[in-house]
């Protein structure tokens, strides 16, 4: 049972990649390795101080690392040199 709580810690970030990486819109890869970096303290809130059963970790987890990425991505402004990239590409084909 142990191994199986800690396969739903990952398993919800990876679920919720894999969801996103279906959908049209281009993340930056920065705001997705920002969601799970800062997933962590939520799995382990979720574990610690709830009384949520961790099978439902999973569920949870997907449903908030969506929206968050979505706001993350949202929130953060390309810098120059990615600006230039983008152009750089566009006029390239």
């Amino acid at each position: 049972m142990v191994g199986l709580k800690i396969a739903s810690y990952t398993y919800g970030g990876l679920l919720g990649l894999f969801l996103l990486s279906k959908h049209r819109q281009n993340f930056h890869p920065a705001s997705l390795v920002q969601d799970c970096l800062r997933a962590w303290p939520r799995y382990f809130f979720l574990d610690s101080a709830t009384p949520i059963a961790w099978t439902w970790f999973i569920l949870i987890s997907v449903a908030v690392n969506i929206p968050a990425v979505f706001f993350i991505d949202a929130s953060s402004e390309p810098s120059d040199a990615e600006q230039l990239s983008f152009l750089t590409r566009v006029s390239l084909h």
